[in-house]
């Protein structure tokens, strides 16, 4: 991992917050946990990757994305119908 950091600023009206969500730190760490989640979701981030980032062990990390709904293996239906197709053919 590299050293380097990327501080940047969301700007949000206060009253789009939900409540319960007037700590920015706490915010803070919530939009980074969604964006890290976001970028495993949609392949441009390895889970290991998405893990240490989030501070978690792979396993917790598998169990977050699960409570957000993201597959922590993304496998294909056309592949495990290709599978099951060979499976059959054995």
């Amino acid at each position: 991992m590299s050293s380097a950091r990327l501080t940047l600023t969301v700007d949000l009206p206060r009253d789009a917050l939900a409540p319960g969500h007037t700590d920015p730190a706490a915010l803070a760490i919530e939009l980074r946990l969604l964006w890290i989640i976001d970028q495993v979701r949609r392949g441009d981030m390895s889970l290991a990757y998405g893990a240490a980032l989030a501070g978690q062990d792979r396993w917790t990390f598998i169990r977050t994305l699960d409570e957000h709904g993201v597959a922590a293996i993304g496998y294909d239906l056309d592949d495990l119908e290709r599978e099951l197709a060979l499976i059959e053919t054995l």
